[in-house]
């Protein structure tokens, strides 16, 4: 298929490097600042405002600030990435007052009392020790205010305008239009349709604190439904993708004349967002299934994957690499400004299990679409979703909420006799369908069924004895009965009943996540804080 005009040519488009820019927030000469001294090291980036104490997530956060401090919502932390966290303005407003008197009368309200001289007086508040940490923690802070002249600080623009493809901000909003014209392809119709679902999903109509349990469903759903509108992939993602597609198989046939190339995950799950990864499987022709036999060697697998590689980079698809080494060998493009992230492998049985999730969301679109297309989002952003660091994958954490449907019978079980092995009953590209015209009750539903998620497995779920898996309603299924009993978390495929999605993620990551889901909970049983966990959008 060829390029539209006006479209950068698919060697063009990859030869052009996307640098990620990494800002290093934190001490200089030698001060500690608010960000660099309550950035707790060892990846524990929250830390408790009382007493110090460093977490790993929010969610471990806040049920200490729950259990110890009698806190309901845990205070946002004082990390690199937040440096005027609240805890640092107030050391920061304390330390103005003691050097300006007459600051005072402009802070009361977050000033603390002024400390008696006599018998009685708190001894924390005139300890100079506890002072000097104060100040030293605000010094950076201070420089920065106090040393500043006033005309290069009205100088200085706030850039309040964010590219939501690429990260990159702009001080006003027709430097973002353009950017989006020229790096994305982003029409001025499709940037304000994204700013109009932005609106509807502030707009959603809110629960009222003391409201029943329905009409709370009813106004998370309409928040649900709005968020996933808001993500799904434009007309311009689709069409980048088939052309995507048609590009690399055209390459790739000239060592293989007779290779397919097949869509799996979200993508041919219906479920993508328009920041979506591209997951593509090389059938490099009839006998592709010799390849997966017990008696193949490694080696053989590893050949085939760096021809395909070499097609590829000889096609202008640069850089790409190999990873011969790994369970299921791989061809992959860490992506540019113009292409998405890549990656290509052999085995096959990725595509008969997308599309037995997709035969799920084609059942049920307007409950499942927005319901995978959250969870998936929002574990991403709670740094939970990352199968190359200890974490849950993707592909599991969509087993773990077609399980709790299948068995609480909000979905209906789908057989797994209707899906061959055979890739050739399956499209290579999936039409995309979005769901629309939701109603109240189809709200309603979304909104239950987001919330019983978080609750099931961050409460009720059993992880000691207890297996994820897709069988009939009603059977359980136990490590013992697999033989599992090794793993911390036990999800079972629902073809390859011997591999674990979730054998990387031990003890110390489900606790983690468990306590993600129990915070997420809470958050969306409480009208007032319910809008805290959509922060990610």
């Amino acid at each position: 298929m060829a390029a539209s005009p006006g479209t950068a040519t698919f060697k063009q488009q990859s030869q052009v490097r996307h640098g990620k820019s990494h800002k290093k927030v934190g001490s200089q000469r030698g001060q500690e600042d608010c960000a660099s001294s309550h950035a707790p090291k060892s990846g524990k980036r929250w830390k408790c405002a009382e007493c110090n104490k460093a977490f790993v997530t929010e969610g471990g956060l806040g049920e200490h600030m729950v259990a110890k401090h009698g806190t309901q919502e845990p205070s946002r932390p004082c990390t690199a990435q937040d440096p005027d966290a609240k805890h640092g303005l107030e050391a920061a407003s304390r330390s103005t007052t003691a050097q300006d008197p007459d600051a005072q009368s402009d802070h009361s309200n977050s000033l603390e009392p002024e400390a008696d001289t006599g018998a009685g007086a708190d001894p924390t508040v005139t300890d100079p020790g506890i002072m000097q940490r104060m100040l030293s923690s605000a010094a950076g802070l201070l420089k920065r205010t106090l040393s500043g002249d006033e005309e290069s600080t009205a100088a200085r623009k706030p850039r309040m305008f964010n590219c939501w493809l690429c990260g990159r901000s702009y001080v006003e909003e027709r430097g973002l239009i353009s950017h989006l014209k020229n790096r994305h392809e982003v029409t001025l119709e499709q940037y304000r349709d994204r700013l109009m679902d932005l609106q509807r999903c502030q707009e959603a109509p809110q629960a009222a604190q003391g409201t029943s349990p329905t009409e709370l469903h009813v106004a998370n759903g309409h928040r649900t439904a709005a968020a996933s509108s808001a993500l799904q992939p434009s007309f311009h993602h689709l069409r980048q993708r088939e052309q995507i597609q048609a590009q690399m198989l055209r390459v790739i046939r000239k060592p293989f004349p007779k290779a397919s190339l097949y869509f799996f995950g979200s993508i041919a799950q219906t479920v993508s967002t328009a920041h979506s990864d591209l997951d593509l499987c090389v059938i490099i022709g009839p006998g592709h299934d010799s390849l997966w036999e017990p008696d193949v060697d490694r080696e053989e697998r590893a050949a085939v994957i760096l021809k395909v590689r070499n097609a590829l980079r000889k096609g202008g698809l640069v850089p790409v690499f190999a990873i011969t080494k790994s369970r299921i060998p791989l061809c992959k493009f860490e992506g540019n400004a113009h292409l998405p992230p890549c990656d290509i492998g052999l085995k096959h049985d990725g595509v008969r299990n997308s599309s037995f999730v997709r035969r799920y969301v084609e059942a049920d679109r307007k409950l499942l679409q927005p319901l995978l297309r959250i969870v998936n989002r929002w574990t991403k952003s709670a740094g939970i979703n990352n199968s190359s660091t200890g974490w849950f994958s993707s592909y599991a954490l969509t087993l773990m909420v077609l399980h709790q449907l299948v068995q609480a019978g909000t979905i209906g079980y789908i057989p797994l006799d209707q899906f061959p092995r055979d890739v050739s009953a399956y499209p290579e590209l999936p039409e995309h369908v979005e769901a629309t015209e939701f109603c109240t009750e189809d709200y309603g539903r979304l909104g239950k069924a987001l919330e019983e998620f978080f609750i099931f497995y961050g409460h009720h779920w059993d992880v000691r004895s207890m297996v994820v898996h897709l069988r009939p309603p009603g059977e359980q299924l136990t490590k013992v009965d697999k033989d599992w009993t090794k793993y911390a978390v036990a999800i079972e495929d629902p073809f390859e009943l011997d591999f674990n999605p979730a054998h990387q993620v031990g003890v110390g990551r489900w606790k983690a996540a468990s306590s993600e889901f129990r915070m997420a909970a809470l958050r969306l049983r409480d009208p007032t804080k319910v809008a805290t966990f959509f922060q990610f959008f």
